[in-house]
């Protein structure tokens, strides 16, 4: 998209487009490639991604709010051609956001573009979309309009009253607000502070090489860090293809992790819980403070596990390595 919009229409512009696509075909082979084997290995059906995936407007109210913003950026990726510069700008302005509309963001292929390149967050499809370009060649029309009729101080009047009365009356919120949790200090990494707190613990804490079972918010970064232990599940759509992982080992790690995210449901099926911890051999478990808990605390005692570590959120609980494990429940 960005060579069409770059390069001249004329013959020697179709070869460099042509030229510049080639270059660019492995990343779709291999994409196609990892698609297939997931699919196979997960059993993905169109119709199960389609109902996971969100139509056009839900993707841009994800992006855009549910404001002014959504009505301002809606009309730029329309019309937006129509006020930017002739030449490059225009052509940029046109052809990008087009082929997005056209191939992602179209509602009718919402699906297949769930199935084959965003996976269920469709939301993800707007990042191919280069509003802030198009918005900025807005904002910035001003100063080539009326270009023959040299009056650069009404051009620059014009540009800052448009961009004044965008800052102030669209986003609902500034750049650098606490509402849009930006933090100005030094650099550092971008993440939830007390679920990343909790995958050091865990990784420090429990054996090296060993499976925990955390909740979904602190699995996500243990596995982040270096010399890590291994969560049971990570995401539930990234996972080890067949034959190293099975469906049905699957279903069983998926199920021991709804245990941790809602511990309530330990109290339906204690001993699905129980066998789980025996079946992966798991050595640590985070389990969140709260009363909700009780029956889910119960089976680690009784299984051996003893707090290492406790906290008004959660609480580690490990099972020291030279404990022997029960025998594993096999399915």
């Amino acid at each position: 998209m960005t060579l069409c919009a770059a390069v001249r229409p004329a013959r020697h512009g179709v070869r460099i487009v042509c030229l510049g696509g080639l270059a660019s075909l492995y990343v779709l082979g291999a994409g196609w490639l990892f698609h297939a084997e997931l699919k196979s290995s997960l059993g993905m059906s169109s119709a199960r991604v389609t109902e996971v995936a969100k139509p056009l407007r839900d993707a841009l109210v994800a992006v855009l709010g549910d404001s002014r913003l959504l009505l301002v950026g809606s009309a730029v990726l329309l019309g937006g051609w129509a006020l930017a510069a002739p030449g490059l700008a225009r052509r940029f302005a046109v052809c990008l956001p087009l082929a997005a509309l056209l191939g992602l963001l179209n509602p009718h292929t919402a699906g297949w573009v769930a199935v084959n390149v965003t996976g269920p967050a469709y939301w993800r499809s707007l990042w191919a979309v280069p509003l802030p370009i198009v918005l900025a060649l807005v904002l910035s029309a001003p100063l080539h309009l009326g270009r023959v009729a040299t009056r650069p101080l009404l051009r620059g009047a014009a540009w800052l009253i448009l961009l004044t009365t965008f800052a102030c009356l669209v986003p609902r919120s500034g750049g650098l607000s606490r509402a849009n949790a930006v933090r100005l200090g030094w650099p550092q990494i971008k993440v939830p502070e007390a679920a990343y707190r909790w995958a050091e613990e865990v990784n420090r804490r429990a054996p090296a090489g060993s499976h925990v079972a955390v909740p979904s918010d602190i699995a996500v970064w243990i596995v982040t860090q270096h010399h890590h232990v291994y969560p049971l599940v990570v995401r539930d759509y990234l996972h080890a293809p067949a034959p190293h992982l099975s469906r049905q080992a699957l279903r069983q790690r998926v199920a021991m992790q709804s245990f941790l995210d809602a511990p309530e449901l330990v109290d339906a099926t204690p001993e699905l819980f129980r066998q789980g911890l025996d079946r992966f051999e798991v050595r640590a478990v985070c389990l969140v403070n709260d009363p909700r808990a009780e029956v889910a605390r119960s089976i680690l005692q009784q299984s051996g596990f003893t707090a290492a570590l406790v906290r008004d959120d959660y609480v580690l609980w490990l099972r020291p390595a030279q404990a022997p494990l029960p025998q594993p429940v096999r399915p």
